[in-house]
Formats: structure tokens, C-alpha cells, sequence
């Protein structure tokens, strides 16, 4: 690969990650940046070329990609998550696809003049959400739970579903009559739906048996996975055609709710690998627009198309699938315009257009470039509607600044007590009955339970609390805690305290951090606090000088900082946290 290949192929993740970067920092929709980046890359400055670039492993590339992406959309689904509104993402999955389906496919021969065949085709393509979209664009708006899951789960397992029916209409729409329709609609069916849950299901078993034999050492069980996720993508395919991203979505799925073995670390880096795959995808797939071929498709007749796709398509089918079932007005209207159309779609629209145009359609030239005009337009719209229409109907998350706190001793009380003076939520489990009534005679809120067990899982609302602190007196159980949460909590929000036993520190999934300014462990806090030490807070004055406060009081640990939003910000070992005046300084001294 000659230097300047090189530097392309090289820019691309680098151009989708820095896009990322710009849209943490300035808090706007990723996936905006990422299509309006590849467009100038791409057809306005001509630096990228991907089809040139990649030739003809554009597509295994899309496509392999794809598959990793909805692998790990799976596994982020838990069914626990949907336990009471399972009916909602039925009837989307169902009712709301056929109602889209009938209504985009109508407007589309009406409006667009394709042929009937052509129009049922795209209708049922149009349809298609999918995790590349809907999971950034919820990341960025942080809509209520109820929401965000039905979301989820329609988004994911909506993928696979279209892909199967799309497949499905363009074998009859190849079909050279009405027997050999029905003949070819069956067995693609029946063959799609068995090979894929099949691939899907095997590889979640291989996957399964190699950790519980330990034939696997733990730094391969990322590769491993990873391995098995392409082997049943490629063979479900290689037997039926887009029956792959069923196999990788089941896949994803069984592995994220077994409780066999802990695919936590798994998670961790395939969400990593997703977000630089997601980014490369938009970039490449927005870059290859041919801007030439899209101009005779700017007219009314489009403008008009993607306004019933928008707002006509989409309100009636969450609307009418979802008459009987608990959802609110407001959950509705939001719902109702949260459909942007992504990757997948995209990808199969590319293939498919190929087909089409060896079979002779005429159409076929254009498939491409209206669904990227509605892949633009649909990212565009619901990125920019989606933060203020969920703040105006009031379902945005309430923003989280409660502590949970794992272990009811001496120091964490005193801990929970200030926090508690100084207005910051604050919980505080542990399995021992006698000391959490007494926090609750101190009227410090406490719940008895394992940490480690469902009960206690179920009731610890995440959009309460944003930090967990590991701090009861095992340095195996605050690690087990850490472990067991990462997930839940974010390896950025979950703490436990720096352990007596040293060898815990290397552990393979010890991603935490550990609490307090130089590190104390338990046996040092314990000590402390048996002789007297208490814990102690002082506002943060005009000018105060924080290493001058070190020097004078050498004895003390500073433990965190409490804000004007109250707020706690912890001081981490190796960390550094300066107070602010009108801050509020928590030490042990």
C-alpha cells in the first residue's frame, strides 16, 4: 500500500474520532458531525474516495462492521429492561413496521414514480432504523429509562427484522412468476429465520463453553469473541444471505443476559471497537455520495416524500401499534420522532441497487441516492429535535448527583452524614441488619441487601445515583462490587478503597479507580477513625491556598469536594482536585 493509501485509510478513524471528541466537548449529535465530515471529505473536496480506496472490500468491510456493531447493540440489551413494556416493542416490531411499511411504500410509488415493485421494496427498506443511530442520538439526548429501552430494543432487533423482509420482497421481486414467488418466499424465510437463530445461538454456546473450560486464557476472551461473532455472521450468510445480522443479534443478546459468565470486560471492549467502527462507517459511507447523481432528486416531490416519512409514517405507526398500552402522550410524541435511518440501511441499499440493475430496473440508479438523501435528512432532523423536544416534554433524566455507598461502617456513616448536611443524596447498602438501623436512627438513608445479588440490583436506580463507592471491610468484596456495577455505573463513576492485600491491584478487570487523595486503605481509615479522627468539612474561602492547607494539617486525607450544584467530586489517588471558592472542602483529620 503506496504512502498516500496509506494516510487515507489511516485518516479516516481518526477523522471519525475526533468527531467524537468535538461532540462530547461541545455536546451536539455525533452522528451530525460524522455525515457533514465524510460529505466534505468526500464529494465537496474530493480527499476521499472509498470506493477507489477499498475497492472491492468495500463491502465485506461495511458489512463485517455492521455485524460487530449490532453484536454489541445486543448484548446492551437486557430483558430485565423491558419486563413491563414488552408489549410496546412487540407491537413496534410488528404493527408499527407493517403501518410504516404500507404507508412509505404507497408514497413512494405515488410521489416518486418508481415501479410498484421497486416502491414495496424501498418501503419496506425505509422502515429500517438500527443501533447506529438510535443508541448515539440517546447517549447524547439521556431520555427516561422506559423510553430509551423500547428504543433500544426497536432499533436493534429492528435491523435483522427488515433485512430478513427486505430480502424476502426483492426474491419476489426477481421472482419470474407468482409460483416461484411464493416458492422462493418461503424457503428464504424458513432458512433465514433457522440459520440465523441457529449461527447466533451456537456461537453464544462455543462462546460459553470455552470461559467455563478455561480453554481460553483472559487475555484472548476479547479476540475470541470477536472471532465468533464474524464466524456466524459470514456462515449464516454464506448459507442465506442476510441471515448473519439475525446470527450476530441473538448472538448479542443470549450473551448479555446469561448469567453463566461474566462478559463484563467483553462489553467494555466491544463498545470501544463499536464507537471507532460506528464513526469509520458514516465517514466512508457519507463520502462516497455522488452529488451529481442527487441533484435531479432535489425537488418537491422528495421534499414531500420525507415529509410523510417523518411526519406522517412514523407518528401513525407508534401511535396506532401502541393504542392499549401504558405509554403517555408525551412518550408517544417523542417516539414518534426518534426514527433517524443509519448504517444498515445504507448498506443494504447499495447491494441491493447492484441486483436491481442486473435485472434490468430502471430504477436502480437511484435507489442509492434517495436513501442517502433520507439517511440525511432524517440524522439532520431528529438530531437537532431530539434534545429540546425531549426537554420540552419533560422526559429527560433528571440529572444525577446521589452517592450510593457499599458498607455500613463507622467512616462511611460519618461520610454519608456530611454529604447528607450538605444536601447530596446519599445511600448506603450493606448485609448486616443491625448497622443499617442504626444509620437510620442517625436518619441516614440505608438498605439492607447483598450488592451482589438481583434483589438488590433491581432497586438501585441509576438515575439517582452517579458515583458508587466500594468501602466495606473486604478489600474482595469492594472489588466484586466494582466488577459487578462497572457496567451499570461507568468505569469513570465507580470507586472502592485502595485494598490492604496489594495482589487485588493486578487484577485483569480492575478498571476502577481508587478513593481519596494518597490512597489509604482500610486498615489506615479504621485506625484513624477508632482513635478519634472524625471527618470534617470547611467551606472553601477567597484565595485559599490548597497546598498550604496540606502543609499546616500533614495529617489529613482530603476526601472529597462538595459543589455549588452539590454535587460531590472526589479526590482519586493520583489525581488532582483543587477546591473552589464557594466550594465545600471534606477532609479526615
Amino acid at each position: 500500500m503506496d504512502t498516500p493509501t496509506l494516510l487515507k485509510f489511516s485518516a479516516i478513524p481518526f477523522l471519525g474520532i475526533t468527531c467524537q471528541w468535538f461532540a462530547w466537548r461541545f455536546k451536539i449529535p455525533s452522528i451530525l458531525l460524522l455525515l457533514i465530515t465524510g460529505l466534505i471529505v468526500g464529494p465537496f473536496l474530493g480527499l476521499l474516495n472509498s470506493d477507489t480506496l477499498l475497492g472491492p472490500l468495500l463491502f465485506p468491510i461495511v458489512s463485517l462492521s455492521t455485524a460487530i456493531i449490532l453484536f454489541e447493540g445486543g448484548m446492551s440489551l437486557k430483558i430485565a429492561d423491558i419486563r413491563n413494556t414488552k408489549v410496546i416493542v412487540k407491537n413496534l416490531i410488528t404493527k408499527g413496521i407493517l403501518i410504516s411499511w404500507i404507508l412509505i411504500t404507497g408514497s413512494t410509488y405515488i410521489l416518486m414514480g418508481y415501479s410498484f415493485k421497486v416502491s414495496i421494496l424501498l418501503g419496506s427498506l425505509f422502515v429500517m432504523t438500527g443501533p447506529t443511530v438510535i443508541l448515539p442520538l440517546l447517549k447524547y439526548v439521556r431520555v427516561s429509562n422506559k423510553v430509551s429501552n423500547i428504543l433500544k430494543w426497536e432499533g436493534t432487533t429492528i435491523d435483522p427484522i427488515i433485512a430478513i423482509l427486505t430480502l424476502l420482497i426483492f426474491e419476489v421481486v426477481i421472482a419470474t412468476g407468482p409460483e416461484e414467488a411464493v416458492s422462493v418466499l418461503f424457503m428464504v424465510l424458513l432458512k433465514t429465520v433457522i440459520l440465523g437463530t441457529s449461527f447466533g445461538c451456537l456461537g453464544s454456546f462455543i462462546f460459553i463453553l470455552i470461559i467455563e473450560k478455561h480453554w481460553c486464557p483472559p487475555f484472548l476472551q476479547e479476540s475470541i469473541t470477536l472471532i465468533l461473532v464474524i464466524a456466524a455472521f459470514v456462515g449464516a450468510n454464506i448459507l442465506q444471505k442476510e441471515s448473519g445480522l439475525l446470527a450476530v443479534t441473538v448472538m448479542g443478546i443470549i450473551l448479555g443476559n446469561q448469567k453463566s459468565i461474566s462478559v463484563k470486560h467483553i462489553v467494555v471492549f466491544k463498545e470501544n471497537l463499536s464507537i471507532i467502527l460506528l464513526s469509520s462507517l458514516f465517514i466512508i459511507l457519507a463520502s462516497r455520495l455522488n452529488i451529481q447523481d442527487m441533484i435531479p432528486l432535489l425537488n418537491y416531490k422528495t421534499l414531500i416524500f420525507i415529509a410523510i416519512v417523518i411526519f406522517i409514517a412514523r407518528p401513525a405507526s407508534i401511535f396506532l401499534s401502541n393504542i392499549k398500552t401504558d405509554l403517555t402522550l408525551n412518550e408517544k410524541i417523542f417516539m414518534s420522532f426518534m426514527a433517524p435511518r443509519g448504517i444498515v440501511c445504507a448498506a443494504i441499499s447499495s447491494l441491493f441497487a447492484i441486483e436491481l440493475s442486473k435485472a434490468g430496473f430502471e430504477e436502480a440508479d437511484q435507489i442509492v441516492s434517495i436513501t442517502f438523501i433520507l439517511i440525511l435528512s432524517t440524522v439532520t432532523f431528529y438530531a437537532l429535535l431530539a434534545a429540546p423536544l425531549a426537554k420540552w416534554l419533560k422526559l429527560t433524566k433528571i440529572q444525577k448527583k446521589g452517592i450510593l455507598i457499599v458498607g455500613c461502617t463507622d467512616f462511611s456513616i460519618k461520610l454519608a452524614t456530611i454529604l447528607k448536611e450538605n444536601f447530596v443524596p446519599v445511600l448506603i447498602v450493606d448485609t448486616n441488619i443491625e448497622k443499617i438501623k442504626f444509620a437510620e436512627s442517625l436518619e441516614i438513608r440505608a438498605m439492607q441487601g447483598d450488592m451482589l445479588s438481583d434483589v438488590v440490583r433491581n432497586k438501585i436506580h441509576e438515575d439517582e445515583f452517579i458515583k458508587l463507592l466500594a468501602m466495606t471491610n473486604s478489600d474482595e468484596i469492594n472489588l466484586l462490587v466494582v466488577n459487578e456495577y462497572l457496567e451499570k455505573f461507568g468505569r469513570n463513576h465507580i470507586y472502592r478503597l485502595f485494598p490492604t492485600n496489594l495482589s487485588l491491584i493486578n487484577s485483569t478487570e480492575n478498571v476502577d479507580r481508587f478513593l481519596f487523595f494518597n490512597g489509604p486503605n482500610l486498615k489506615l481509615i479504621g485506625n484513624q477513625t477508632k482513635f478519634g479522627t472524625n471527618i470534617k468539612s470547611i467551606p472553601v474561602p477567597k484565595n485559599f491556598k490548597f497546598k498550604q492547607f496540606l502543609t499546616e494539617h500533614i495529617k489529613c486525607i482530603p476526601l472529597l469536594v462538595i459543589t455549588k450544584r452539590k454535587t460531590a467530586l472526589l479526590f482519586i489517588k493520583d489525581k488532582t482536585l483543587i477546591p473552589r471558592p464557594g466550594q465545600t472542602l471534606v477532609y479526615l483529620a
